[in-house]
Order: structure tokens, then sequence, then C-alpha cells
């Protein structure tokens, strides 16, 4: 699951500052997020399908809400997650840090 992206050149977000869109109040919705950045730094070889110039970062439900904070700057998701996670790991890498992870919900939130 992405919960938000942020790209070298001036999108949504600035790496700086990711935004955890997820988070809503202090109710956690998932058991793993997966912060996303684009590292392209120029327009000439930006190219947002090839996973090769994206960054990604998985941070278990738990560490993240033991931060209690609404949002997040790029060094702290680096330091939650333990740096990058490549493409071809991600999958092991969430399935992984899912193990124990419960989510605040009463498990039927998405009929409501």
């Amino acid at each position: 699951m992405v919960v938000g992206t942020a790209d070298a050149l001036g999108g949504l977000f600035v790496p700086e500052r990711l935004q955890a869109w997820v988070i809503l109040g202090r109710r956690l919705n998932a058991m793993v997020y997966v912060f996303c950045v684009q590292t392209a730094t120029s327009h000439d070889v930006y190219d947002q399908l090839n996973v090769a110039q994206w960054d990604f970062y998985v941070v278990p439900r738990s560490d993240l809400a033991l931060t209690n904070q609404n949002s997040l700057g790029i060094a702290r998701v680096k330091s939650l997650s333990g740096g990058a996670t490549a493409w071809d790991v991600l999958k092991a890498a969430v399935t992984a840090a899912a193990v124990g992870q419960e989510r605040d919900d009463d498990g039927d939130w998405w009929g409501a």
C-alpha cells in the first residue's frame, strides 16, 4: 500500500516532508505502511513507471504509532524503516513487517 509519494522535481510533496495520508486522527488502518520517494533529479530522465527511480521505505504500524505524529519528515521515515527497500524484495519486506501487527479497527471498516 502506498501512503504518499514525493518526487525531487516538485510533485505533490517535497521529499523533506512526507505526509502520512492514511493516518485518520490517531487511527492507523493498515498493518504496514510503504512510503515512496521518486528519486529522479532532472525532467529529462524522470520516468514515474521506472521502479529503479523510486525508493521504498517499509514501516510497521506499531513503529509508526509510537511516533504519535500526524506527519513525518523523510529522515524520520528512513530511520523508522531502517533504510530503502529495493523493488524486487518489497513484497517480502512488507510481508515480514506485517508479522505481529494489528489494526485499530473493528475488522469491518471498509463495509461502512
